[in-house]
């Protein structure tokens, strides 16, 4: 999520940021709340739609929740929106390696007994996704990834300077920095931003059950590979959504090696509600046309 100040938007994009709640999206698309135990993890996931299955798994130390603004878009699927291990209400594991979460994802698809399915993955998901179609050919129709990480060379130098700092702090000391960052990065109103505000809380809350220290491992990962090659063999069908001005999944290289199968889009906000929108659109278009 990306936050700026209300007080500077026009009238109409304030009356658009007050549309969007992800309280009124979780109130409106009712889901099932399930658990389970994979590969030693105890799972959460819900489950929502109808239709064929997807799988969808979020962003680092994130949760289900993250695909708020999306359920629109997949609600004529059958949808599995993962907690990850190590997120949210879903158990910590002393593994975060990306071999480990396509073997808890495998364990994962037979217990539903989805033999053939999509993935929607957010962010540092990705290689996840991705990983886990190259090693079970056949068994993936699409592949639906928003701002993919999946080339730790086109990371900007910060980002992988934050990440390997994450992996010597305690978990308690990387929590209060967290905490602060959040609220440090809103300078806004309550009474004018409640929705922004409500995004924040929602993802602060993700975030302070997660286990950040176990995550940063599994960030140092995939910020040292590169999957460009195992995407390009990918032989189901792929949409990228890119962001501009993203810098850890920049749309000027997605598009360069993905140049019909990404679509690049403005930087999204919170309160974007034409954005968000759009994107919608793109993935229940792709959703219809490639299942």
């Amino acid at each position: 999520m990306h936050f700026v100040n209300i007080r500077n938007l026009t009238p109409k994009k304030k009356q658009l940021a007050m549309e969007l709640r992800p309280s009124s999206f979780l109130a409106k698309y009712k889901v099932i709340h399930k658990y389970n135990k994979f590969d030693g993890i105890e799972t959460h996931w819900v489950e929502f739609g109808k239709g064929k299955p997807l799988v969808c798994l979020h962003g680092l130390g994130g949760a289900w929740t993250d695909y708020w603004s999306l359920l629109p878009a997949i609600k004529n699927r059958k949808c599995f929106i993962l907690d990850l291990p190590g997120c949210a209400k879903t158990q910590k594991s002393s593994d975060y390696s990306i071999e480990f979460h396509g073997k808890w994802l495998v364990s994962f698809a037979k217990s539903q007994k989805i033999n053939k399915f999509s993935i929607e993955a957010i962010c540092s998901s990705a290689p996840i996704a991705v990983d886990y179609a190259s090693k079970n050919p056949g068994q993936i129709n699409s592949l639906i990834l928003h701002m993919p990480i999946i080339n730790g060379e086109w990371v900007d130098s910060k980002t992988k300077i934050q990440s390997k700092i994450t992996s010597f702090l305690p978990n308690s000391v990387l929590k209060t920095l967290m905490s602060y960052s959040w609220f440090n990065d809103i300078f806004v109103n309550t009474n004018e931003n409640e929705s922004i505000l409500e995004s924040a809380r929602l993802d602060q809350q993700n975030k302070k059950n997660s286990d950040v220290k176990g995550l940063a491992r599994y960030s140092n990962e995939i910020l040292s590979s590169n999957y460009v090659e195992k995407l390009k063999a990918f032989k189901g069908r792929l949409l990228i959504i890119a962001l501009e001005g993203d810098h850890v999944a920049p749309a000027k290289k997605l598009k360069e090696n993905f140049p019909t199968q990404t679509k690049v889009f403005k930087n999204a906000h919170s309160w974007n509600k034409d954005v968000i929108l759009k994107q919608n659109k793109e993935v229940k278009i792709f959703l219809e046309k490639n299942f």
